[in-house]
């Protein structure tokens, strides 16, 4: 617990300003607000360091399961379902990362989820892996607060991170009483991180920042970055997610009642609950966590089982940074050698290669029996010889087999009726020979399927002048207006650097409407078409929609498609057939359109357990702009099924965030992509 009994507490800003002078920083607390708010970093995104922003993106982008953005997802959708979704509480809050994460912690959950199916078996249960999500965030959260021990800022955005996700923990009366004990002791545990001293400073910093807020909220000042709406959004989100959570963690909590700054803090937080601009944002931006409808529904799942499959494929992540590396370094020596040697400096390698394996086999009575040879088994075993040394050669992404192996290999050929292998068997230029013959292989398939690929990117150009019925022009009109509509009326979800997405409601239409724009540096808008519209090059990079296929096409820029969206467990996996239209200089010259709404197709597949979800309509607009190109995107489907409108709603307008991260991968690694559809 915090060392801090004082008869007359002081300030908030004191006990700041004094952490402040203790870190040997002489920027009174006024300042570091005043500097926070003009550089908009009191946001994650822009008040992490260059190198914090390279660990958060190491850390987060590396993962394959689910949503890859957000610290909950370690865990991965498939694993945690509905409620570890919700539960993380995607706010802006979720940018934050940390190096030691990357490494230390995932090995720490792995042995955690291992532990428990030891001592349990395959009977875990939702509640089981998010206890150990829970678990988890708390050791991530004392890694970063020592590593960045003298960034309070920092510090603010972890504390904040650890309250918005244990918000559901919070309500743990709601659960089963099996669930209850353990809960309480996690609690505790939390309780007991979140009362040491640097948490406290950093709890002070944001209720010194929300007062701010309301300040600039009240007097209507402008910042440069963010708009008074913006700021009123962020108001919401601090309140809601770290102050209240707090708020609930303290009260009425014996151990703490004799702390006098805890208590000073929760009755600071109680006064800030009533304020008039507070209560008005609250009205305005509905807490779905905090609805009696979303706790009874999370309290539910957490009995649900967790499949043991979807768990070993969470423990094979734990070698994919490993593999990764391999992959990558045996991948550069390949280039170095194949942008260096020649086809002499190759068959030296496997010249030397094979008089490496001659003496494996070469033993005294394969010598006794070397004159005895027959011709053709002689020839026979030449040529599977020859085959295996050249498909080393070829597989350049596999490492070299293990020696003993090799060694098994040739004493199952001489088992077979094999004589022996003299020692000069295979001639140089029998080996460049096959080589040759082999390359030129190779290179007629790839200039075959670069053929193809061409032939329809220039059938897409040849068709631009396709001329569309009146009623699909009226949906170009309808998505453009969308994506063109002032966003008074929409509230915002996300804003980063590079990002940003809003959402509304439209009467008569209970599905929500998301729409926003990306910038994409260093991408071309040739390629980013390229990556969203065509299909070979979007199975590469889009582990979202599966079993994506065109089932249909009308014309090179009218198709028909299909594709499925894996759900997490206990809900049915969602399909879609869609009709997409591609129209070029549209709005405006330079720019092109994508459009998508639902059709009925009758060659459209049947997977058993699937729900046919419905685009009422959706698309892109693509444009240029310097140094790279700008992505506008908009969205109105309806799910069906019989998950509550309200949960639906708030997954989607959340759904952009990670499809947006793998859309820029997928056109940083163009050159990559195109080499493995060409092959």
């Amino acid at each position: 617990m915090i060392n801090m009994k004082l008869k007359n507490p002081k300030s908030l800003s004191s006990l700041v300003n004094l952490y402040l002078k203790k870190i040997n920083n002489p920027m009174e607390l006024k300042e570091l607000i005043n500097k926070l708010l003009s550089d908009a970093t009191f946001l994650p995104i822009y008040g992490l360091t260059d190198q914090q922003k390279l660990e958060h993106r190491t850390i987060f982008t590396n993962i394959t399961l689910g949503n890859n953005q957000n610290l909950g997802t370690i865990i991965g959708m498939a694993v945690l379902g509905v409620i570890g979704f919700l539960a993380l509480g995607f706010t802006f809050l979720g940018a934050i990362g940390g190096g030691a994460i990357g490494i230390i912690l995932g090995r720490y959950l792995g042995r955690k989820i291992s532990k428990k199916i030891a001592t349990k078996g395959i009977n875990l249960t939702e509640f089981d892996i998010f206890v150990i999500r829970v678990k988890c965030l708390l050791r991530w959260g004392k890694l970063i607060m020592v590593k960045y021990i003298n960034d309070i800022n920092l510090q603010r955005f972890c504390v904040q991170r650890i309250l918005t996700e244990i918000k559901p923990l919070l309500h743990y009366k709601y659960f089963d009483k099996k669930f209850q004990k353990e809960s309480q002791t996690l609690l505790i545990k939390i309780r007991e991180q979140l009362s040491k001293e640097q948490s406290i400073y950093a709890l002070c910093l944001s209720y010194k920042l929300t007062k701010e807020y309301i300040q600039i909220i009240d007097q209507k000042i402008i910042y440069s970055k963010f708009s008074n709406y913006e700021i009123s959004y962020v108001l919401n989100e601090t309140v809601s997610d770290v102050l209240i959570p707090f708020l609930t963690l303290f009260q009425d909590v014996r151990d703490c009642q004799k702390n006098d700054v805890i208590q000073l803090l929760i009755k600071k937080i109680k006064k800030l609950q009533i304020n008039k601009i507070v209560l008005k944002c609250q009205q305005g931006y509905f807490d779905q966590q905090l609805s009696i409808e979303f706790i009874k529904m999370f309290a539910a799942k957490l009995n649900y089982k967790v499949k043991i499959e979807d768990l070993e494929k969470f423990l094979q992540i734990q070698n994919y940074r490993q593999q990764l590396q391999n992959r990558e370094q045996i991948s550069k020596s390949h280039q170095r050698r194949k942008s260096q040697g020649d086809m002499i400096s190759m068959n030296e390698d496997i010249d030397q290669e094979f008089q490496a394996q001659v003496p494996l086999i070469m033993k005294n009575q394969v010598r006794a029996r070397a004159k005895s040879y027959d011709d053709k088994n002689d020839q026979q075993i030449i040529s599977k010889q020859q085959c295996q040394l050249i498909n080393q050669q070829n597989q350049q992404q596999q490492p070299q087999q293990p020696l003993q192996q090799q060694q098994n290999n040739f004493e199952k050929i001489e088992k077979r009726g094999s004589q022996c292998i003299q020692e000069n068997l295979i001639q140089q230029s029998q080996l460049q020979q096959i080589l040759c013959l082999q390359l030129e292989h190779s290179k007629q398939n790839q200039q075959i399927n670069r053929g193809s690929f061409q032939a329809e990117e220039n059938q897409i150009n040849s068709d631009r002048t396709y001329q569309l019925s009146a009623e699909l022009e009226e949906k170009f009109k309808l998505l453009v207006g969308l994506i063109e509509e002032p966003i008074e009326g929409w509230e915002i979800i996300l804003k980063k650097e590079n990002l940003i997405i809003y959402k509304t409601f439209k009467p008569g239409n209970p599905a929500v409407f998301v729409k926003g724009h990306s910038d994409l540096q260093g991408i071309s808008i040739d390629i980013l078409l390229k990556a969203i519209h065509n299909e070979k090059y979007r199975q590469k990079w889009d582990k979202i929609l599966l079993s994506f296929q065109v089932l249909e096409r009308e014309s090179a820029i009218v198709d028909i498609i299909y594709y499925y969206v894996k759900s997490p467990p206990c809900v049915d996996n969602r399909e879609f057939c869609q009709k997409r239209i591609l129209k070029y200089d549209f709005p405006k010259p330079g720019k092109t359109c994508l459009l998508y709404f639902s059709v009925d197709h009758n060659k459209a597949p049947k997977f058993k357990g699937h729900i046919r979800a419905e685009t009422l309509i959706s698309g892109y607009i693509l444009e240029s702009i310097p140094g790279g190109s700008r992505l506008y995107f908009c969205s109105n489907n309806d799910v069906k099924g019989d998950i509550p409108k309200s949960l639906v709603n708030y997954v989607a307008s959340r759904a952009p965030i990670s499809w947006i991260n793998s859309l820029r991968k997928g056109c940083e690694d163009h050159d990559k992509i195109m080499q493995q559809i060409q092959q």
